[in-house]
């Protein structure tokens, strides 16, 4: 039981994992479980990644994890698929608060059969996380009513997401066209967009019987689609490669110019002029200069860099 997990836990200096699947720890086991993990003794274990699938973990026991997740800056990676979430409002909220405040950059939701439509405008209007890289959503029975939310989302500054997981939904061809295309024009982060199984390729009548005309177009239009979701994946795989190579080598710039600036203040002496080196010019006008060396990162990925490069404690 969640007793034992503790013990084991507390005989041991270093733990980086907890691997929990399986348990069914329900409510009550989680929130004892996070009750530990948020004491002071348990805040002192730096750990990284927590699965919990599988575990009938309802919505109290989400609370006591967005209790955990709040300010929490070592916990990457967070596993709660399967589990016996039902969305209350209250609880969506508290938890989507807690991940914008956390450096946590995967989170799976996958198989959370009972969350459906209303979780998803409940939660991703409120997500602001902008660590998070990796978002499951699978199998969460959601439909067409979601297509708004998620394409409001997916085009928000908000969203710095690499992966979205959707497989298994019932969003219908007609949404997956629209949130491909609204990826396409507006979305340069996303490398990896899954939507498999969200329609059948006979569509059906709709609630009043009627073949849903607008779904049959869409379902027609399908293979340009595929085409257009594999093209702006590509693309933006690209687009990230390069944002990497670019911040790479504006760092090691940064490096140089930034460091050799702070060591020349602090002893006063004139440095020694070579490729790297800068006129006495004031420092914003420096890291003008050096940002031109990236042209595809943005004023916030530069200064983020800027700040890192003049930090002698992030030496190696």
């Amino acid at each position: 039981g969640v007793k034992d997990i503790i013990k084991d836990i507390r005989s041991r200096r270093v733990v980086t994992k907890l691997i929990l699947g399986h348990n069914d720890l329900g409510d009550d086991g989680c929130i004892t479980l996070f009750d530990y993990l948020c004491s002071e003794e348990g805040r002192g274990y730096r750990i990284e990644e927590i699965s919990l699938n599988s575990n009938n973990i309802g919505d109290r026991g989400l609370a006591a994890i967005a209790d955990y997740l709040r300010d929490n800056h070592a916990l990457k990676s967070l596993l709660l698929q399967g589990n016996a979430f039902r969305g209350d409002p209250e609880v969506v909220t508290r938890f989507a608060e807690a991940l914008n405040s956390s450096s946590l950059e995967m989170l799976s939701l996958a198989t959370n059969t009972f969350l459906s439509d209303p979780f998803i405008s409940r939660f991703l209007p409120a997500l602001h996380a902008r660590h998070l890289r990796e978002l499951h959503l699978t199998l969460l029975n959601i439909t067409n009513r979601s297509m708004d939310p998620l394409i409001h989302y997916l085009i928000s500054p908000h969203c710095r997401l690499r992966t979205l997981r959707l497989n298994g939904n019932s969003l219908g061809a007609h949404a997956v066209g629209q949130i491909i295309r609204a990826v396409t024009v507006s979305n340069y982060n996303l490398t990896r967009l899954e939507m498999l199984g969200n329609f059948s390729p006979v569509p059906g009548p709709g609630p009043d019987g009627v073949l849903d005309e607008r779904e049959f177009n869409a379902l027609a239009q399908w293979p340009a689609r595929e085409k257009e979701l594999k093209r702006v994946m590509e693309r933006n795989d690209y687009l990230a490669r390069m944002r990497e190579k670019e911040a790479l080598s504006l760092l090691v710039l940064a490096r140089r110019v930034l460091l050799r600036s702070r060591r020349s203040d602090a002893e006063s002496l004139v440095p020694q002029q070579d490729a790297t080196s800068m006129p006495r010019l004031p420092t914003e006008l420096k890291l003008h200069i050096m940002s031109l060396a990236a042209p595809r990162l943005s004023n916030a990925q530069c200064l983020r860099i800027f700040a890192y490069a003049a930090d002698p404690e992030t030496l190696p």
